[in-house]
C-alpha cells in the first residue's frame, strides 16, 4: 500500500478531527462536573436553612404555654334542649287517631 499526498491528507484530517473530539470531550466533562458542585453547593446551602427553619420553629413551639384544655360547661350555662317540633301536614295525609 503505497502512501500518497491525498491519503496522507485523509489521515491528517482524521487525525484532527479525533483530536478535537478528544478536547471537546475533555471540555464538557468539566463543564458538567462544575455543574454538579454548585448544584451540590446550592442544595447543601438549603439543607442547612430548611434544618435551621425547622430547629427554629420546634424551639418556638416548646417554649409556648399548653394551651388551656377545655372544661365541660357549668350546668346552668349549657343551651337548653329544644322541644321536637311537629312536621307540618302534607295536603291529603290521614292524621293520627289520638286515643
Amino acid at each position: 500500500m503505497a502512501t500518497t499526498a491525498g491519503n496522507v491528507r485523509q489521515l491528517s484530517a482524521a487525525a484532527t478531527v479525533k483530536a478535537e473530539r478528544a478536547l471537546d470531550k475533555v471540555a464538557a466533562m468539566q463543564e458538567y462536573e462544575a455543574e454538579q458542585l454548585a448544584l451540590r453547593a446550592r442544595t447543601e446551602r438549603l439543607r442547612a436553612l430548611r434544618l435551621a427553619r425547622e430547629a427554629e420553629t420546634a424551639q418556638a413551639k416548646r417554649e409556648q404555654p399548653p394551651a388551656p384544655q377545655a372544661t365541660a360547661l357549668p350546668a346552668k350555662s349549657q343551651p337548653a334542649k329544644k322541644k321536637a317540633v311537629a312536621a307540618p301536614k302534607r295536603a291529603g295525609a290521614k292524621s293520627p287517631k289520638r286515643s
